[in-house]
């Protein structure tokens, strides 16, 4: 539903690239504010009692996403290098980051 409700309140102008840096709860105000009928249907179908928590084992959402290592480049004797070459913890926080995203999250729903 996520990406329903991207695609279709781009499609019909309610929402511009912009408002995704936004808070969660300034892009919600403005699909509410639209008063279009298939956001606020949408919008109807989320559900707030809801808890998500991490359980491997018995799961009801299983979700992958990109790859997205952080390893700037820093300034040191008079030339940049990564930082991961000389930081063992960007490092090791790279290498678990690489492995999480390769693994995927898996969540329960529990409802309050």
């Amino acid at each position: 539903m996520r990406c329903h409700m991207k695609e279709l309140s781009l499609d019909k102008n309610i929402l511009e690239p912009i408002h995704f840096l936004s808070t969660d709860e300034e892009a919600m105000d403005q699909l509410d504010r639209s008063n279009d009928q298939d956001v606020l249907c949408l919008l109807e179908q989320l559900q707030e009692d809801i808890i998500l928590i991490e359980d491997e084992l018995e799961f009801d959402f299983h979700m992958k996403q990109k790859e997205r290592l952080i390893d700037p480049s820093i300034w040191l004797d008079g030339q940049f290098i990564k930082a991961s070459t000389i930081s063992k913890k960007v490092q090791l926080l790279n290498s678990n980051a690489s492995l999480r995203a390769r693994k995927g999250i898996y969540l329960r729903k529990i409802s309050k």
